[in-house]
């Protein structure tokens, strides 16, 4: 796994979510089960936010450090409101870089813990089980890379 501390120069809150609600229509859903009448405890995803032009730096930079070019990339935002929010134990079928644009989220990839805060990007690699737990409410940017 690599982690780096301060790896690029972008934040982006919950103020920033809303404006970009406002001006795009995102594909969205709650991705991890929820109670009910908590539905804000659940975790959301964003798909496809590739086109939105604030990330573009974001990509560019991940492309040239990571040598992805040519490579076919997804890119998702995953949001949670509420601290303690966390995903399953999953696996996925690609490598993942995930960064994290606002909050704090404590990610178990295989029997490693590490500690994401703003600016920081971790990647996991493809098949390796792995989860994330809020910390204070957080959004994260996932870009998957395919083989």
């Amino acid at each position: 796994m690599i982690k780096r501390d301060n790896f690029f120069d972008l934040t982006f809150d919950f103020n920033d979510l809303t404006k970009m609600f406002c001006t795009y229509d995102f594909k969205s859903q709650i991705k991890m089960k929820h109670i009910d009448k908590y539905v804000l405890q659940g975790i959301f995803t964003v798909f496809d936010v590739h086109n939105y032009k604030p990330f573009h730096p974001l990509i560019k930079k991940c492309v040239e450090e990571f040598n992805l070019i040519d490579r076919q990339i997804d890119v998702y935002l995953f949001v949670a409101f509420s601290p303690g929010v966390c995903t399953a134990v999953h696996s996925d079928d690609y490598d993942i870089y995930l960064y994290s644009l606002y909050g704090e989220t404590v990610f178990t990839v295989g029997e490693e813990k590490y500690n994401l805060k703003d600016k920081d990007l971790l990647y996991v690699k493809k098949y390796t089980p792995h989860q994330g737990i809020s910390l204070t409410p957080r959004i994260i940017f996932s870009l998957g890379v395919r083989s």
